[in-house]
């Protein structure tokens, strides 16, 4: 995820809803107040898709396209009820680059003293980025861990969202036409399903995360705009949401479909312009979308500016009007959000700019920011760029769970 930091942050808009709020996890500051009052959205226009894929899709004669449009239309007759979740999930922390990029120790023991740590810190949930490669094996040592941390986080009443993340083999060659790559994902995403079954709804799902390359990105070959761009990311999301409600246990799980250009805060709109735009069709209760936001990158990014914003006010003034798109969108919408991912990074060798008030300003305003439009939100915890974990005497923990008085 991180090696694609710079395509993602596009200085383009994110994140607020008119959910209300109360109690420590809520933010209130005047300044958020005065500007959700002032601020008017643009519908964003919609793409059709190429001509060839649009052949290709009404070719495709499998077992695959039955299930789907059978999944469908239970979709559209249930109405799951995931009342709750948003707001359990509160405020999270990602334990990343562990189970999807080996950068830290995979060993469970070692996992769930971070675990225990976030849990005792006050976080709300965790977010656990795992990366399946393609392939689902309820016996191996890799799912035997994730489990094992999965099941430890519940057991201390923690939320707990898992995804799949740097799928390659799908986002570099993913078209309408790969049956092959269809079914594998979905056998993938059953199988994922299916092992976790039986736990409680305090597990969330994520389906694809940061859908870009072939679904269209930043500075990529496929311009997320593109109509078959945003027919892939629709056709991959829904493919993954039917696969979990075929596996039974799962009618009332909680799943995250991801916007393309890496789940750009710039275009959920574009991609789900509505509650119907959604898998269900808008009658899945239990469906919402996330987005990630390392904007402006300029100052967020690992080798950002330390002076990009003069001040605290500007810096608040700045991501306001970075988020303001979105939120009008979410205002409009009504669709659940989960902000899975922001943060600041900086190099190794300049980690100590991270150790300072703007940045811990940084944190604390995010989230409650987010928190206070009643989105559930997760920073970006790694052990290296954006490492929160092992920089504990930052406080940069702290900032995320200390409500916005």
């Amino acid at each position: 995820m991180r090696q694609f930091l710079q395509i993602l942050a596009t200085g383009l808009p994110l994140v607020l809803a008119a959910t209300p709020c109360s109690g420590d996890d809520c933010a209130a500051d005047a300044d958020v107040e005065t500007l959700i009052q002032t601020q008017v959205h643009n519908d964003a226009a919609e793409g059709g898709s190429s001509a060839t894929e649009k052949q290709a899709a009404s070719q495709a004669h499998s077992k695959m396209i039955t299930v789907q449009r059978d999944a469908a239309v239970l979709n559209h007759t249930r109405r799951g009820n995931c009342d709750g979740i948003i707001e359990g999930m509160g405020r999270g922390i990602n334990i990343g680059n562990v189970y999807e990029f080996d950068q830290g120790d995979t060993n469970p023991e070692v996992v769930n003293q971070q675990v225990k740590w976030a849990h005792d810190t006050g976080f709300k949930h965790i977010r656990l980025p795992v990366k399946w490669d393609g392939y689902f094996d309820a016996n191996s040592d890799h799912t035997k861990r994730v489990t094992t941390v999965v099941d430890y986080a519940l057991s201390l009443g923690l939320y707990v969202v898992i995804n799949s993340h740097h799928e390659d083999w799908l986002t570099y060659h993913y078209d309408a036409a790969r049956q092959d790559l269809k079914d594998k994902w979905w056998n993938m995403w059953t199988g994922i399903a299916g092992h976790f079954a039986n736990r409680s709804t305090k597990l969330v799902f994520e389906i694809l995360n940061e859908p870009h390359i072939n679904f269209g990105g930043w500075n990529e070959p496929i311009h997320p705009s593109e109509g078959y761009a945003i027919d892939r990311t629709r056709e991959i999301n829904g493919m993954g949401v039917d696969a979990v409600r075929r596996v039974p246990g799962h009618e009332n799980r909680m799943i995250f479909v991801h916007p393309n250009a890496m789940s750009s805060i710039g275009t959920a709109r574009q991609v789900y312009p509505d509650k119907r735009s959604l898998p269900g069709g808008g009658n899945d209760a239990c469906v919402g979308i996330t987005v990630h936001t390392y904007d402006p990158y300029d100052f967020c990014s690992e080798n950002g500016n330390p002076h990009y914003y003069g001040s605290i006010g500007a810096m608040k003034k700045g991501l306001l009007n970075i988020f303001r798109d979105f939120r009008d969108y979410i205002f409009d919408t009504g669709i659940p959000v989960y902000v899975g991912e922001y943060g600041v990074g900086r190099q190794p060798e300049r980690q100590g700019e991270r150790d300072n008030d703007l940045v811990r300003e940084y944190y604390r305003f995010v989230t409650g920011h987010f928190r206070e439009a009643g989105f559930a939100t997760a920073a970006w915890n790694d052990p290296g760029w954006f490492a929160i974990y092992t920089k504990q005497e930052y406080h940069l923990h702290t900032a995320c769970v200390s409500p916005y008085v």
